[in-house]
């Protein structure tokens, strides 16, 4: 009962949130404002410095489909030759969680005016089409071949893990079609509920593909759908997927090998919310640190052909016993992600976290703005309906952590200090005042339309900065492009 009631406050929160952004706080508006933007950086105050990745010529990348589902694959689990465990298998995140160190925030500029619904290009500012296109030319520079987006967990294709006990009560030449379709509805009706808050649609994964594309090159954007189950076996699942899409891209993007002269290719990850745990478990799958048993065990409570996985392995980092340098490197940026899952420590892969923090919160830092990031905890999963993904939820438990729902941890997570990776970057945003609901509890805030511009421009400083900084193409004189942190002195403008 306790169960029911918090899912119904939660979608609850969301709806009113939705409903709410478009009538009051979010009003409707075709287009954005010309203004240039004064955007801050942390790099001066401190924060943690990420390697520059090296620059490379720009290249025609090649086209792959903009939706993946991370539903099943094939009907037949093949015992694939994936490396067995090493010492700990996946370790779950200490009970006590890192304290969010006392560090400069970044201060909001909503680049286009707040409340921007249009998903078409040409419906926005020039302004804002030139800036975008700018980062376009950052992300190719820094040979970013692809982008794949990732949703988190209530906005996927079957969030309560229903559709799994759907498909096994029916006949089974009718059952899977039933759950294929019952999922494709579902993802759709969310995605019409939700619009732009905490989610990332294809028609926001589409505009964003059209507002980066530099001169020359088309940099593929992927919108990744998973079940965005709440619990270890959906997770799994879905970072097994993600491995998939992954080595798609960086097959793809392989065929302008020549033209690239060897050089490592990028892709960008962004998730929102537990896509999070999806990239840690991916991180421990390169690592090849969880257990074949688990991986195969997952494989066959969902269908899954896992037998490409050990070949994907290879496309993205190369051969265990090879000793040159990774083919891909893979940048993750995550959008309100809880800490949950202990990400492993891989040469090739980078990340940068967002986190939201009150308005004022400037170098304190110690605050939490966004209230479903820190209910996430350890404790707040619901637990799978079916009776083999409970079994393999609960073997999953020792080494993920709790696996179930347990209220008097979730109640804890209301007065304890929220937690932070210990791996990558983090950027402390202050969103601003946009109300509890129509904000979606602060976690909704980072997927809107009228902020994709911002988080583009903080995606390419932080993981892929110039030499110079990208310039400022809103003026008709370059003003030079940093995200300067709140309390530090701006840097005076080049002539």
């Amino acid at each position: 009962m306790l169960l029911a009631l918090v899912l119904v406050l939660i979608v609850a929160a969301f709806a009113a949130g939705f409903t709410l952004a478009r009538r009051r706080a979010f009003p409707r508006a075709p287009g954005v404002a010309a203004s240039p933007v004064a955007l801050v950086a942390a790099s001066d105050a401190g924060a943690p410095a990420v390697a520059a990745s090296p620059i490379a010529s720009v290249a025609e990348a090649s086209p792959i489909a903009s939706v993946v589902e991370a539903s099943p694959i094939a009907s037949a689990v093949a015992a694939s030759p994936v490396a067995a465990v090493a010492a700990s298998p996946v370790a779950a995140v200490a009970a006590s969680p890192v304290a969010i160190p006392r560090a400069p925030s970044i201060r909001f500029e909503p680049v286009a005016p707040r409340g921007t619904q249009s998903l078409e290009l040409e419906e926005h500012a020039p302004e804002w089409r030139a800036a975008m296109a700018a980062v376009g030319e950052r992300f190719a520079a820094s040979d970013v071949v692809a982008v794949v987006f990732v949703h988190g967990t209530f906005a996927g294709t079957d969030p309560l893990s229903a559709y799994g006990v759907v498909q096994r009560a029916l006949p089974r030449g009718i059952g899977p079609y039933v759950a294929r379709r019952l999922k494709k509805k579902t993802r759709g009706y969310l995605g019409r509920v939700l619009g732009d808050l905490g989610n990332f649609g294809a028609a926001y994964v589409r505009l964003f593909e059209e507002a980066i594309r530099p001169r020359g090159a088309r940099i593929p954007c992927t919108d990744f759908v998973w079940s965005s189950e709440n619990h270890h076996v959906g997770r799994l699942e879905g970072a097994l997927g993600l491995v998939r899409v992954l080595a798609t891209h960086a097959e793809l993007a392989g065929r302008d090998a020549v033209a690239r002269q060897g050089r490592v290719r990028r892709i960008l990850v962004i998730g929102h919310s537990h896509a999070g745990q999806l990239f840690a478990l991916v991180t421990q799958l390169f690592a090849r640190s969880i257990a074949t048993d688990a991986i195969l065990d997952v494989a066959r409570a969902r269908e899954l052909d896992v037998a490409s996985l050990e070949a994907d392995l290879t496309t993205l980092l190369g051969a265990p016993d090879e000793r040159r340098a990774p083919r891909v490197a893979v940048d993750f940026v995550t959008f309100g992600a809880p800490s949950r899952y202990a990400w492993a420590t891989i040469p090739s892969v980078r990340a940068l976290h967002v986190v939201a923090v009150p308005s004022g919160a400037g170098r304190g830092g110690a605050a939490e703005a966004d209230w479903i990031r820190r209910l996430a905890v350890e404790g707040s999963d619901f637990p799978p309906l079916g009776v083999e993904d409970r079994r393999i939820n609960a073997a999953l438990a020792a080494s993920l952590g709790h696996g179930g729902f347990a209220p008097a941890r979730v109640a804890s997570a209301l007065w304890a200090e929220a937690g932070l990776p210990t791996n990558g970057d983090v950027a402390f945003v202050e969103y601003g005042d946009r109300g509890l609901f129509a904000s979606g509890l602060g976690h909704g805030s980072y997927t809107r339309l009228d902020a994709m511009l911002f988080h583009a421009r903080l995606v390419a400083e932080r993981l892929y900065p110039a030499p110079r900084a990208i310039a400022d193409v809103t003026s008709p004189r370059s003003r030079g492009w940093s995200l300067r942190a709140l309390g530090s002195r701006p840097k005076p403008s080049p002539p």
